[in-house]
């Protein structure tokens, strides 16, 4: 028993020692934390191999050759050793040091019929870290079974969670073909199958890098999430499926307002001229 903390790291070398820094500084540590380079050509390489030569929990996967985050993720998870899973982003860091010891303690308190997975609140940072705002000041928190607000996306959407790492290959992995939206997928598929309990704690820094997941073009978004609501609801019947499909569709749409805008607004200047 015990949990791996799984990191992906594309050319993130400014970010590592923070990042790796709030991993060994947990209450509870982590049995191993292991870390795939997806062929950084930054300085990435040398920051982790003196990361792991002095600490012998931090193992390290260099690949060769570009393999995307969702490869990258599933390589370390069946390198893992631990019965539980954790994940975090090279460019973010732990806010709380209590942040596994919390999620390990929901998780044997509550063990159930189901298998349960334990979250924690997600505070916003601006790039060079100064706090902008906990995620649960703006959104409601859902636990239990939270397919339905996970497929609408209403209220908060946890990341970088506690759950069995037999759940992962049961829950059928990561999807290579959705990204950025694969941890999405993922987190449908196994709110079908487990229960998510809050811990009621800070848990993850996700830092709003502009380089990251919302540089993306919008009709990448809107496409890649339209991909993820149809697989999710491909079970269902019909007229089960066509309500589930709209309600995911204005989640969508809601949760990509801003970037839908911003892209009527381009069409409309560009045919103005």
């Amino acid at each position: 028993m015990g949990v791996s903390l799984i990191i992906a790291n594309r050319n993130n070398s400014r970010f590592l020692r923070e990042c790796l820094e709030s991993a060994l500084g947990q209450s509870l540590p982590f049995d191993e934390i292991i870390v795939v380079d997806d062929a950084s050509d930054d300085d990435s390489q040398e920051h982790l191999q003196a990361f792991a030569s002095r600490e012998s929990r931090i193992r390290i996967i260099f690949s060769t050759r570009r393999l995307g985050v969702a490869v990258a993720r599933d390589t370390a998870i069946r390198a893992a050793r631990s019965s539980h899973l954790s994940t975090l982003d090279s460019d973010d860091f732990f806010w709380n040091p209590q942040k596994n010891e919390q999620e390990w303690r929901v998780i044997c308190r509550d063990s159930g019929i189901r298998p349960v997975i334990a979250f924690s609140d997600v505070q916003r940072v601006a790039v060079d870290g100064k706090s902008l705002c906990a995620l649960s000041a703006l959104r409601q928190i859902h636990e239990g079974a939270i397919f339905w607000p996970l497929l609408f996306r209403r209220g908060f959407i946890p990341r970088d969670f506690t759950f069995p790492r037999s759940m992962y290959f049961t829950a059928g992995g990561y999807d290579a073909k959705m990204p950025p939206y694969e941890d999405w997928d993922l987190k449908l598929r196994l709110s079908r199958m487990c229960d998510f309990r809050y811990t009621g704690v800070g848990g993850v820094a996700y830092r709003m890098n502009p380089s990251g997941l919302s540089a993306a073009p919008a009709s990448e978004h809107l496409k890649t999430m339209w991909c993820v609501a149809r697989k999710n609801t491909a079970h269902m019947g019909w007229p089960r499926r066509a309500f589930a499909r709209l309600g995911a569709c204005v989640g969508i749409f809601w949760s990509l307002r801003g970037a839908v805008k911003a892209w009527v607004k381009r069409q409309v200047l560009r045919k103005g001229t």
